[in-house]
């Protein structure tokens, strides 16, 4: 029997959206992904690292309607948007932290307004980009709002 898994919250993951007419050249410059064939509604594994070398942070990046949505380590937020700001120079790009939003997972995609991507590794996954849960409503077993 293959029964569906519930979507849970990925609460260990923040997605950054990247856009501008020049984003997709500034994050050729700066990420291990090749940027520019990357399909509208795809995604990619990669990394962020210092000139040197040295990885700063493991990514997921997605390309969806124009913009870049890249899914990073919450607890490197600070390290992986200070970086990007200081190699920004003269790029017209801009980094937004959707801080009222939580990254999700699901096995497969939802119908909905929120940002949704495959797994770049496992296209039957999904990944959910939609408000946070509110602190006060529990969320069950099947991953829903309790009084639904």
């Amino acid at each position: 029997m293959n029964k569906s898994m519930p979507e849970v919250p990925l609460t260990t993951l923040l997605c950054l959206k990247i856009h501008g007419s020049d984003a997709s050249t500034f994050l050729q410059s700066q990420l291990t992904i090749d940027v520019e064939r990357i399909e509208n509604g795809q995604s990619r594994l990669g990394a962020y690292c210092e000139p040197k070398g040295r990885v700063i942070s493991t990514l997921i990046l997605a390309f969806i309607g124009g913009g870049f949505y890249m899914l990073v380590p919450a607890a490197l937020k600070d390290d992986v948007l200070n970086t990007l700001l200081k190699y920004r120079f003269r790029a017209k790009v801009e980094f937004e932290v959707t801080a009222d939003s939580q990254v999700y997972g699901s096995n497969g995609y939802k119908a909905g307004a929120d940002i949704i991507f495959p797994h770049p590794l496992d296209e039957s996954r999904s990944f959910r980009i939609g408000p946070a849960l509110k602190a006060d409503k529990p969320v069950n077993a099947e991953g829903l709002e309790h009084g639904r």
